[in-house]
């Protein structure tokens, strides 16, 4: 994955981070306060517990930053996604498809290796 590509997919997972964050608070206001369904408190307006979910979205962010879970490595790891660090290249059977000298003798698989050669 080349450098702008983790970028954005880091920024996606931080912005879908901050929306989630953002759901539960919104959520949770409207359980403990709009909904009736708990006994009333006494409580400030939305506008004061949207100031203090501000101050908290930035804070659960750096949590999960400092938890890792923006290392793409380790997310892809524990998604159990194989990871190859370029230029590597994993050849399946690849006791079928060279020869005893070392030779690769299978056209679809030189193929593939001189696209991704091209590709890299």
């Amino acid at each position: 994955m080349n450098q702008p590509t983790r970028r954005r997919v880091i920024a996606s997972l931080v912005l879908l981070d901050a929306l989630g964050i953002s759901l539960a608070l919104v959520l949770a206001y409207w359980l403990r306060i709009a909904s009736g369904l708990l006994p009333e408190r006494a409580f400030e307006e939305f506008a004061v517990y949207l100031k203090v979910g501000l101050l908290i979205i930035p804070l659960w962010l750096i949590i999960f930053a400092l938890n890792h879970l923006y290392d793409l490595r380790r997310v892809l790891v524990c998604l159990e996604a194989l990871i190859m660090n370029r230029p590597e290249v994993f050849v399946g059977a690849a006791n079928q498809k060279f020869d005893a000298a070392g030779t690769l003798t299978d056209d679809t698989t030189r193929e593939f290796l001189g696209l991704y050669m091209k590709a890299v």
